[in-house]
């Protein structure tokens, strides 16, 4: 369930691809471009041995079969790929899931990212709903489920990136995170990870089975077979 979301943000197609608008303030705008910007540095300085690549499994398996059910903005999904998992991005949100969309196709035009693009699978659907039908129908082929939900307030009064101002705005506080983390659990067939601020507890103060850290983030990963990857 969404509380509270801002309704007000509509979709506009422009030059470049789908951008997010504001009907009040006009110059709010959110657009997805997977080639440019801190996007492209992140690509050509990804590598195995970062946190989130080791969090996931990398170092054991280089053919991941990763399902991020807070997809986003994509970017972790974008990452992940780019080092070879094949991952299917679920955004419930329709006005989230179209700017997903249309920058997933922008980039499979370049044919520098064409292989790339066919790793991202995505999906506007509610991820409890989703992985509660994979359950039912009693198959699973997620090696890994990736869940980045959105932060625990702040300690500090340092506001967070504009873009994810927006994304806040726009899809307000969810509130199934535990039904999130407890489905993954059941569904993943190696592991669980889950992205937290450094300083906050774990998701439904459910004990990870070991922690991957850095200065910022900490990624809680929960070995759902008894074992790391076979």
């Amino acid at each position: 369930m969404l509380e509270r979301p801002d309704e007000s943000f509509y979709l506009e197609q422009t030059e470049q691809g789908l951008a997010l608008r504001h009907q009040i303030d006009k110059t709010i705008c959110l657009h997805l471009d997977f080639t440019s910007g801190a996007l492209a540095w992140r690509l050509k300085t990804a590598g195995r041995k970062q946190p989130l690549a080791k969090a996931v499994g990398f170092h054991l398996k280089s053919d991941l079969k990763i399902l991020d059910v807070t997809a986003g903005l994509g970017r972790d999904a974008l990452f992940l790929a780019h080092l070879g998992a094949d991952v299917t991005l679920l955004e419930r949100h329709p006005l989230i899931s179209s700017l997903l969309a249309d920058a997933i196709y922008r980039l499979g035009l370049q044919s520098q990212y064409t292989e790339l693009s066919k790793r991202l699978h995505h999906d506007c659907v509610d991820s409890c709903v989703f992985m509660q039908e994979c359950l039912d129908k009693e198959h699973c082929f997620f090696d890994v489920i990736y869940l980045d939900p959105m932060f625990p307030p702040r300690r500090k009064s340092a506001l967070v990136k504009k873009d994810l101002q927006y994304l806040h705005a726009l899809l307000g506080q969810t509130i199934e995170q535990a039904d999130l983390l407890l489905l993954a659990l059941q569904l993943a067939r190696q592991r669980v990870v889950v992205k937290r601020p450094a300083w906050a507890a774990p998701l439904s103060d459910k004990k990870p089975s070991y922690c991957i850290e850095s200065k910022l983030l900490r990624y809680d990963v929960y070995i759902t077979n008894g074992t790391e990857f076979t």
